[in-house]
């Protein structure tokens, strides 16, 4: 028998009923596997791009890069982006963590420009369980006022692209460091939206800048 710590021991066993749900990876959703493979060529988008910093950093970059910013014009990625930030925050890890402060103020900036009502988006069930935890909820927070030019990294979270983007990176980063690949369970619903939300919101900048580059 193995030994581990509590957190050791349930981390381990959420992977290892993940790794048989999935069988090995061969069974995963199909919206799981096509945001895999989207991300890889976004990645090499702003790798080649922005060479210094973090990776967020470079994905803000990308966003505030005025070569790009007709982007945000399409459509599709509008209506994703509005899905998007209709949902409860998405967390820094599994469960309920707490979302990074960046993503609370992306979600913020998204919200406002859909005019989205933040009571509705707090009674969710994930809202709801993190208030039970004493978990600090967007409701009644005091927002950061947008900085007047907006040209470092940290400024993107203040813009519409930015902050869609950022966000999507978090669902990125919790798939594939294995705090979304549970396809069971009371957060499968939440998990499969969000993954096929980042999956559409991907395609739909891919297109874009296919449509910016010669043919």
């Amino acid at each position: 028998m193995l030994n581990f710590t509590p957190d050791q021991q349930q981390t381990m066993d959420d992977i290892t009923e993940a790794i048989r749900s999935t069988g090995y990876g061969g069974a995963w959703p199909p919206s799981y596997n096509k945001f895999f493979r989207l991300w890889g060529f976004f990645n090499g988008v702003y790798n080649a791009l922005y060479t210094d910093g973090a990776e967020w950093q470079r994905i803000a970059r990308f966003s505030l890069d005025n070569r790009f910013a007709q982007i945000w014009n399409s459509p599709k990625l509008q209506n994703s982006a509005r899905r998007l930030a209709s949902q409860a925050c998405v967390g820094d890890g599994r469960n309920d963590y707490l979302p990074l402060q960046r993503i609370r103020i992306a979600f913020h900036t998204m919200r406002s420009e859909f005019k989205i009502n933040l009571e509705t988006v707090c009674e969710s069930t994930k809202c709801q369980s993190r208030r039970l935890k004493n978990m600090q909820i967007c409701l009644g927070q005091n927002w950061p006022n947008a900085p007047q030019t907006l040209v470092n990294p940290d400024d993107a979270q203040f813009t519409l692209l930015g902050a869609t983007l950022l966000i999507t990176y978090q669902i990125r980063n919790n798939l594939f460091h294995g705090s979304k690949d549970e396809i069971h369970g009371p957060e499968y619903a939440r998990n499969q939206l969000l993954v096929e939300l980042g999956e559409q919101i991907v395609e739909a900048v891919l297109e874009e800048i296919d449509k910016l580059m010669p043919h």
